[in-house]
Protein backbone atom coordinates (compact mmCIF):
# COMPACT_ATOMS: atom_id res chain seq x y z
CA UNK A 1 0.00 0.00 0.00
CA UNK A 2 1.14 3.56 -0.66
CA UNK A 3 1.69 6.34 1.83
CA UNK A 4 -0.54 9.40 2.16
CA UNK A 5 2.16 11.54 0.54
CA UNK A 6 2.51 9.33 -2.53
CA UNK A 7 -1.26 9.19 -2.99
CA UNK A 8 -1.55 12.96 -2.68
CA UNK A 9 1.21 13.49 -5.25
CA UNK A 10 -0.74 11.39 -7.77
CA UNK A 11 -3.80 13.60 -7.38
CA UNK A 12 -1.71 16.78 -7.56
CA UNK A 13 -0.13 15.62 -10.80
CA UNK A 14 -3.50 14.66 -12.29
CA UNK A 15 -5.37 17.85 -11.28
CA UNK A 16 -2.79 20.63 -10.74
CA UNK A 17 -5.20 23.47 -11.55
CA UNK A 18 -8.23 22.12 -9.71
CA UNK A 19 -9.21 23.92 -6.50
CA UNK A 20 -7.94 21.83 -3.60
CA UNK A 21 -8.98 23.93 -0.59
CA UNK A 22 -11.29 26.88 0.00
CA UNK A 23 -11.48 28.83 3.25
CA UNK A 24 -13.29 32.18 3.45
CA UNK A 25 -11.60 34.28 0.73
CA UNK A 26 -8.68 31.86 0.27
CA UNK A 27 -8.65 29.44 -2.68
CA UNK A 28 -5.70 27.11 -3.28
CA UNK A 29 -5.12 24.80 -6.26
CA UNK A 30 -3.60 21.36 -5.95
CA UNK A 31 -0.33 22.62 -7.42
CA UNK A 32 -0.22 25.48 -4.92
CA UNK A 33 -1.11 23.08 -2.11
CA UNK A 34 1.85 20.88 -3.07
CA UNK A 35 4.36 23.71 -2.87
CA UNK A 36 2.84 25.29 0.25
CA UNK A 37 2.95 21.94 2.08
CA UNK A 38 6.47 21.24 0.86
CA UNK A 39 7.49 24.68 2.11
CA UNK A 40 6.33 23.84 5.64
CA UNK A 41 7.98 20.40 5.46
CA UNK A 42 11.26 22.06 4.43
CA UNK A 43 10.95 24.66 7.19
CA UNK A 44 10.45 21.94 9.80
CA UNK A 45 13.57 20.18 8.54
CA UNK A 46 15.51 23.45 8.92
CA UNK A 47 14.23 23.65 12.50
CA UNK A 48 15.91 20.34 13.17
CA UNK A 49 12.94 17.97 12.82
CA UNK A 50 13.72 14.61 11.24
CA UNK A 51 11.55 11.78 9.99
CA UNK A 52 9.61 10.41 12.97
CA UNK A 53 9.73 13.67 14.94
CA UNK A 54 6.47 15.20 16.16
CA UNK A 55 4.78 18.55 15.78
CA UNK A 56 1.44 19.69 17.18
CA UNK A 57 -1.37 21.57 15.47
CA UNK A 58 -3.41 23.89 17.70
CA UNK A 59 -5.92 26.02 15.82
CA UNK A 60 -9.57 26.34 14.90
CA UNK A 61 -10.75 25.21 11.47
CA UNK A 62 -8.57 26.83 8.79
CA UNK A 63 -7.04 25.84 5.45
CA UNK A 64 -3.62 25.41 7.10
CA UNK A 65 -4.86 22.13 8.59
CA UNK A 66 -4.78 20.55 5.13
CA UNK A 67 -1.32 21.95 4.40
CA UNK A 68 0.08 20.64 7.68
CA UNK A 69 -1.39 17.19 7.04
CA UNK A 70 0.53 17.07 3.78
CA UNK A 71 3.68 18.53 5.32
CA UNK A 72 3.64 15.62 7.78
CA UNK A 73 2.99 13.14 4.97
CA UNK A 74 5.79 14.49 2.76
CA UNK A 75 8.37 14.89 5.52
CA UNK A 76 7.66 11.69 7.43
CA UNK A 77 6.80 13.74 10.51
CA UNK A 78 4.18 12.74 13.07
CA UNK A 79 1.31 15.20 13.43
CA UNK A 80 -0.28 15.65 16.86
CA UNK A 81 -3.64 17.47 16.47
CA UNK A 82 -4.86 19.21 19.63
CA UNK A 83 -8.53 20.07 20.04
CA UNK A 84 -8.62 23.86 20.33
CA UNK A 85 -11.75 23.70 22.52
CA UNK A 86 -9.96 21.94 25.38
CA UNK A 87 -8.73 23.70 28.51
CA UNK A 88 -5.11 24.97 28.43
CA UNK A 89 -4.23 22.50 31.20
CA UNK A 90 -5.24 19.66 28.90
CA UNK A 91 -3.12 21.13 26.09
CA UNK A 92 -0.19 21.38 28.49
CA UNK A 93 -0.49 17.72 29.42
CA UNK A 94 -0.61 16.58 25.78
CA UNK A 95 2.25 18.83 24.68
CA UNK A 96 4.44 17.55 27.50
CA UNK A 97 3.41 13.93 26.98
CA UNK A 98 3.92 13.94 23.18
CA UNK A 99 7.55 15.17 23.33
CA UNK A 100 7.00 17.64 20.52
CA UNK A 101 9.53 19.40 18.34
CA UNK A 102 7.30 22.42 17.66
CA UNK A 103 3.69 23.62 18.00
CA UNK A 104 2.00 25.33 15.05
CA UNK A 105 -1.12 27.28 15.94
CA UNK A 106 -3.08 30.44 16.54
CA UNK A 107 -1.52 33.06 18.79
CA UNK A 108 -4.26 33.26 21.42
CA UNK A 109 -4.25 29.49 21.90
CA UNK A 110 -0.45 29.30 22.03
CA UNK A 111 -0.27 32.13 24.59
CA UNK A 112 -2.75 30.38 26.88
CA UNK A 113 -0.31 27.53 27.53
CA UNK A 114 2.08 27.84 30.45
CA UNK A 115 4.97 25.85 28.97
CA UNK A 116 8.18 26.67 27.11
CA UNK A 117 8.20 25.28 23.56
CA UNK A 118 9.10 26.29 20.02
CA UNK A 119 6.16 27.54 18.00
CA UNK A 120 5.12 28.89 14.62
CA UNK A 121 2.17 31.28 14.74
CA UNK A 122 -0.58 31.17 12.15
CA UNK A 123 -0.78 34.48 10.31
CA UNK A 124 2.16 36.62 9.20
CA UNK A 125 4.79 34.26 10.64
CA UNK A 126 3.34 31.22 8.88
CA UNK A 127 2.84 33.09 5.61
CA UNK A 128 6.43 34.36 5.72
CA UNK A 129 7.69 30.79 6.10
CA UNK A 130 5.60 29.62 3.15
CA UNK A 131 6.89 32.48 0.97
CA UNK A 132 10.51 31.86 1.99
CA UNK A 133 10.48 28.10 1.32
CA UNK A 134 8.01 28.08 -1.58
CA UNK A 135 9.51 25.96 -4.36
CA UNK A 136 11.66 23.81 -2.07
CA UNK A 137 11.03 20.08 -2.31
CA UNK A 138 11.82 17.71 0.55
CA UNK A 139 12.37 14.08 -0.42
CA UNK A 140 11.98 11.67 2.47
CA UNK A 141 11.75 7.87 2.38
CA UNK A 142 8.36 7.29 4.04
CA UNK A 143 6.80 3.83 4.41
CA UNK A 144 3.22 2.70 4.93
CA UNK A 145 3.90 1.46 8.46
CA UNK A 146 5.53 4.73 9.56
CA UNK A 147 3.49 6.75 12.03
CA UNK A 148 1.53 9.65 10.57
CA UNK A 149 -0.40 10.96 13.58
CA UNK A 150 -0.88 10.66 17.32
CA UNK A 151 -4.46 11.54 18.23
CA UNK A 152 -5.34 11.93 21.90
CA UNK A 153 -8.43 10.38 23.47
CA UNK A 154 -10.81 12.47 25.57
CA UNK A 155 -9.39 11.18 28.85
CA UNK A 156 -12.80 10.32 30.30
CA UNK A 157 -11.41 7.78 32.80
CA UNK A 158 -7.98 9.34 33.32
CA UNK A 159 -5.33 11.23 31.40
CA UNK A 160 -5.77 11.32 27.61
CA UNK A 161 -3.95 8.55 25.75
CA UNK A 162 -2.10 9.12 22.49
CA UNK A 163 -3.39 6.76 19.77
CA UNK A 164 -0.71 6.01 17.18
CA UNK A 165 -1.93 5.93 13.57
CA UNK A 166 0.22 4.90 10.62
CA UNK A 167 -0.02 5.86 6.95
CA UNK A 168 -1.58 2.43 6.37
CA UNK A 169 -4.22 3.14 9.04
CA UNK A 170 -5.12 6.46 7.45
CA UNK A 171 -5.25 5.19 3.88
CA UNK A 172 -7.37 2.14 4.69
CA UNK A 173 -9.69 4.40 6.64
CA UNK A 174 -9.92 6.80 3.69
CA UNK A 175 -10.66 3.94 1.29
CA UNK A 176 -13.41 2.64 3.58
CA UNK A 177 -14.98 6.09 3.98
CA UNK A 178 -14.82 6.66 0.24
CA UNK A 179 -16.65 3.41 -0.44
CA UNK A 180 -19.29 3.83 2.26
CA UNK A 181 -20.01 7.45 1.29
CA UNK A 182 -19.79 6.61 -2.45
CA UNK A 183 -17.41 9.51 -3.04
CA UNK A 184 -16.42 10.37 -6.62
CA UNK A 185 -14.14 13.08 -8.01
CA UNK A 186 -17.22 15.25 -8.60
CA UNK A 187 -17.97 15.57 -4.88
CA UNK A 188 -17.10 18.61 -2.77
CA UNK A 189 -16.03 17.81 0.79
CA UNK A 190 -16.96 20.22 3.60
CA UNK A 191 -15.41 20.60 7.03
CA UNK A 192 -17.43 22.26 9.80
CA UNK A 193 -16.69 19.83 12.65
CA UNK A 194 -13.18 20.23 14.10
CA UNK A 195 -10.38 19.26 11.73
CA UNK A 196 -8.50 17.96 14.77
CA UNK A 197 -11.12 15.22 15.02
CA UNK A 198 -13.38 13.15 12.76
CA UNK A 199 -13.64 15.62 9.90
CA UNK A 200 -9.90 15.32 9.33
CA UNK A 201 -10.31 11.78 7.99
CA UNK A 202 -12.32 13.17 5.07
CA UNK A 203 -9.26 15.20 4.03
CA UNK A 204 -7.54 11.97 3.11
CA UNK A 205 -10.57 10.87 1.08
CA UNK A 206 -10.04 14.01 -1.02
CA UNK A 207 -6.52 12.82 -1.80
CA UNK A 208 -7.96 9.67 -3.37
CA UNK A 209 -10.12 11.51 -5.90
CA UNK A 210 -8.89 15.08 -6.18
CA UNK A 211 -11.91 16.58 -4.42
CA UNK A 212 -12.24 20.23 -3.47
CA UNK A 213 -12.38 20.75 0.30
CA UNK A 214 -14.26 23.69 1.82
CA UNK A 215 -13.31 24.62 5.38
CA UNK A 216 -15.73 26.48 7.68
CA UNK A 217 -14.50 28.20 10.83
CA UNK A 218 -17.79 28.27 12.72
CA UNK A 219 -21.21 26.67 12.71
CA UNK A 220 -24.41 28.71 12.60
CA UNK A 221 -27.47 26.51 11.92
CA UNK A 222 -29.31 29.35 10.17
CA UNK A 223 -26.44 30.18 7.82
CA UNK A 224 -24.83 26.83 7.29
CA UNK A 225 -27.47 25.34 4.98
CA UNK A 226 -26.98 28.33 2.66
CA UNK A 227 -23.20 27.97 2.87
CA UNK A 228 -23.15 24.34 1.81
CA UNK A 229 -25.61 25.01 -1.01
CA UNK A 230 -23.50 27.93 -2.24
CA UNK A 231 -20.32 25.87 -2.10
CA UNK A 232 -22.04 22.75 -3.51
CA UNK A 233 -20.84 20.61 -0.62
CA UNK A 234 -21.98 17.00 -1.05
CA UNK A 235 -19.95 15.12 1.60
CA UNK A 236 -19.52 16.32 5.18
CA UNK A 237 -18.85 15.03 8.71
CA UNK A 238 -21.24 16.35 11.36
CA UNK A 239 -22.13 15.23 14.87
CA UNK A 240 -25.82 14.55 15.68
CA UNK A 241 -26.10 17.75 17.75
CA UNK A 242 -25.30 19.85 14.68
CA UNK A 243 -27.88 18.06 12.57
CA UNK A 244 -30.53 18.44 15.29
CA UNK A 245 -29.84 22.17 15.60
CA UNK A 246 -30.38 22.57 11.87
CA UNK A 247 -33.55 20.47 11.74
CA UNK A 248 -35.11 22.13 14.79
CA UNK A 249 -34.38 25.66 13.66
CA UNK A 250 -37.74 27.25 12.70
CA UNK A 251 -36.16 29.45 10.05
CA UNK A 252 -34.54 26.53 8.22
CA UNK A 253 -35.71 25.87 4.70
CA UNK A 254 -34.39 22.61 3.29
CA UNK A 255 -33.51 23.12 -0.34
CA UNK A 256 -31.33 20.57 -2.08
Amino acid sequence: METLGLQAKKVMKAYPNRTAVKFEDVSITYQELYYRSMAIASYLADQGLKKGDRFAVLMSNRHEHVELDLAAAFGGYIKVPLNYKLHPREHEYMIDDAQLGIVIGEEDLINSINLDFDCLLIGNDYDTVVDRYYGDVLEEDVHEDDLFAIMYTSGTTGNPKGVMLSHRNMLTGALSLSEVCEVTNRDVIGHVAPLTHGSNFLSHVAWLHGNTQVVYNNFDPEEFIDDIEKDQVSVIFMVPTMVNLMIQNPTLTLKN
